[in-house]
């Protein structure tokens, strides 16, 4: 019993983890944007943003878009 227990608990730290990771990603890459200025620059970071919010899961899409909606300057 306390083996599945531990195992199901270092399933679940690494899900989290690994969706930070993902969040984290998608954070820097919304920096880089932001402080880019040229526009060619920034076309090639959107096109690199978008494929990395594709390969999200359905929920994570949303946050990832909530956060890219409140923090990418226009």
């Amino acid at each position: 019993m306390n083996i599945k227990k531990n195992i199901v608990i270092l399933t679940i730290l690494g899900a989290t983890s690994l969706f930070a990771a993902d969040l984290k990603g998608i954070a820097t890459m919304v920096d880089k944007i932001n402080n880019t200025k040229a526009l060619e620059v920034k076309q090639e970071l959107m096109i690199e943003l978008n494929k990395e919010v594709e390969s999200l899961n359905k929920i994570d899409v949303i946050e990832a878009q909530d956060f890219i909606d409140k923090n990418l300057k226009k």
